[in-house]
């Protein structure tokens, strides 16, 4: 039922659901109906909440427009994004991407309408699209030699991803601005991940069976993208490749804190900073040395610290990821960027 109206909700689910994609319905009876399933999600029991969004994200009841055409259509919310202006200049150009109509943000406030768009599944940055990448035999074989048990009765499955509209934006000529909003964008996707889901967020996966299931993660093919691409633009304004600068030589344009973005530099692989290239002995010198500091200058974080890095010495079960990703998002949200701040404050040279 429409808890807030008491009409059957299979009548609106019914109208919304059609395959054809000649749905056509009057704005003002299309504006109706959206209301009553807006009011809905605010009144509609609790334990029911949940099959009432899942019954949403199948039906093609949000307005939006193609920018590039001007076509407006009824799609289902994972074929929709927010209008903003982020999301226009990266999928400026791009004809496959499509915006919440101005009907919708005229009629309903938006403190009440983008919480029941996200909430259905209308996106804020660019979405991550699965497909199958067709692995070469050799190339599975080379994923299977790095796990436990190569050999394999049957293929599970493979899974690769694609983030859209990146082909079309990375071609372009970037500009400080638009490799900014690419890095920014990128964040955006991962900053409320797992500290191990973020990882992930960059890969693909095969997975076979032989007696039991088995798994092993490649990476990406957007991620292989970026990393190949001189797309990062350094202080001196030079298009670098991730591999070809340091993250300190990046222009002061990008973002330098952001949740999880210890996992987005360690993926992409940076060329090594200055204390990265240190001779070994030098670096267990400033490892001492930033200790100390960090015990003087920094108290509570100090202990902290220690007790973190305590515990990741313990043996952590493979199988206990809560607190793996516990212990490894303390390290990469306090841990690295305090060294960072210290190293950068201090010359190395003052230290030793």
């Amino acid at each position: 039922m429409d808890y807030a109206t008491g009409e059957p909700l299979f009548q609106i689910s019914t109208k919304y659901s059609i395959s054809s994609d000649e749905l056509v319905i009057a704005e003002d009876e299309y504006l109706e109906d959206f209301e009553k399933l807006l009011s809905a999600l605010n009144t509609i029991p609790s334990d029911r909440k949940g099959e009432f969004i899942s019954q949403l994200y199948n039906l093609k009841f949000i307005k939006a427009v193609n920018l590039i055409s001007g076509e407006s259509s009824l799609l289902k919310p994972s074929k929709v994004y927010f209008n903003t202006e982020d999301l226009r200049n990266y999928f400026d150009g791009f004809d496959m991407a499509y915006f919440i109509s101005d009907v919708l943000y005229t009629r309903f406030a938006e403190n009440k309408l983008i919480p029941f768009l996200k909430e259905v599944g209308v996106e804020d940055k660019p979405r991550r699209i699965e497909f199958d990448p067709n692995l070469t035999g050799e190339e599975k074989q080379l994923l299977r030699n790095k796990s436990y048990e190569s050999r394999y009765t049957r293929e599970n499955y493979q899974r690769d991803y694609d983030l859209e509209g990146l082909d079309h934006f990375i071609e372009q000529t970037l500009t400080k601005e638009k490799s900014a909003l690419l890095w920014k964008l990128i964040l955006e996707n991962i900053k409320s991940l797992h500290t191990l889901d973020a990882k992930y967020f960059f890969k693909g996966k095969y997975s076979w069976f032989y007696r039991t299931d088995y798994s092993q993660y490649f990476g990406a093919k957007y991620f292989n993208m970026i990393q190949q691409k001189e797309w990062l633009i350094d202080k001196n304004g030079a298009h670098r490749r991730p591999s070809e600068v340091t993250f300190s030589e990046l222009s002061d344009v990008y973002l330098k804190e952001s949740p999880n973005i210890e996992i987005l530099k360690e993926e992409l692989k940076f060329k090594p900073d200055a204390f990265d290239q240190l001779p070994e002995e030098d670096q267990s010198k400033w490892a001492h040395a930033f200790k100390g500091l960090v015990e003087r200058l920094y108290p509570r974080m100090h202990l902290r610290i220690s007790k973190v890095l305590e515990n990741k010495t313990r043996q952590v079960s493979d199988q206990d990821e809560e607190a793996k990703n516990r212990v490894q998002g303390i390290i990469d949200n306090h841990l690295h960027p305090l060294a960072l701040e210290i190293w950068e404050t201090f010359s190395p040279s003052k230290i030793f």
